[in-house]
């Protein structure tokens, strides 16, 4: 299967919430902790696939309330997809998410 280079937000929008929210803080700390074909940042320019935590690093400065108002919950994580081999990504996603 050919690489998908995409950006995956996985998080609470109101029209998708029941969709792709994740639950819990502790979820998403989770994620954020144990993920480890992504490196954790906003963006390096590269190749490499990134997850971002929106509330917290790009969209830090927004008021909590404009924030929700935007659909950017503290529990959205945001995944930008890069040349990594697309079944490892999954893997590495599942691994923490349900493993």
């Amino acid at each position: 299967m050919p690489p998908i280079r995409d950006l995956l937000s996985i998080g609470a929008r109101p029209r998708d919430r029941e969709r792709c929210s994740l639950s819990t803080l502790e979820l998403t700390k989770k994620l954020l902790e144990g993920i480890r074909l992504a490196a954790f940042a906003v963006s390096l320019g590269g190749v490499e696939s990134i997850v971002s935590y929106p509330a917290k690093m790009s969209h830090a400065a927004m008021p909590p309330q404009e924030r929700a108002l935007r659909g950017i919950s503290d529990t959205l994580i945001r995944l930008s997809v890069g040349l990594e081999d697309t079944e490892d990504l999954i893997a590495d996603l599942d691994r923490v998410l349900n493993g």
